[in-house]
């Protein structure tokens, strides 16, 4: 016959109590369900996550322009226009193609960037389907030509709108 774990309590069975490990580092004491710190280290938890929310909040959460584009990236237009490119392009990353290659891609990304023309956001034009390793080194490419990115100035240089050039720019 099988049992569970636990003590008999008086007449009435009692389960143990779920336990794990303290989540400080280096601390092995053994804490209660849900809990996740032990009496001695709960304080210094406390401080350290309130000490990363007040940081997160004041570089991420408090900028407008960060809030708005949330905004835009959640908004029907976007949601609609995206599967419509994805569509068009066939789920293949444009920036692969045009150098003789066939993979796909599941990112919408923008030809000119909308930190640099935002009046070109919705454009079906300014937009390709690409996969996530173009697309990170064409934001570095971006970050150097255009001087996008955080805590960037932005340049005074030509809009690029054709690929070709932009993936031989990019991929020298």
């Amino acid at each position: 016959m099988w049992y569970l774990p636990g003590c008999l309590i008086g007449s009435r069975w009692k389960p143990m109590p779920k336990v794990r490990r303290c989540r400080y580092r280096g601390c092995h004491a053994m804490v209660v369900k849900p809990d996740q710190y032990c009496s001695q280290h709960i304080n210094q938890a406390r401080s350290n996550r309130s000490e990363y929310n007040r940081i997160y909040n004041a570089t991420v959460r408090k900028k407008a322009d960060h809030a708005e584009r949330y905004r835009f990236y959640k908004s029907k237009i976007w949601q609609s226009l995206r599967v419509n490119i994805l569509k068009r392009d066939m789920y293949l990353c444009q920036y692969c193609k045009e150098q003789g290659r066939v993979k796909p891609g599941n990112i919408v990304d923008h030809i000119v960037p909308i930190e640099y023309d935002s009046s070109l956001r919705v454009d079906p034009t300014n937009l390709v389907t690409v996969c996530k390793e173009c697309h990170n080194a064409k934001t570095r490419w971006e970050h150097s030509y255009y001087g996008t990115g955080q805590n960037a100035t932005r340049k005074k240089v030509v809009k690029i709108q054709d690929l070709k050039l932009i993936v031989r720019l990019i991929f020298k």
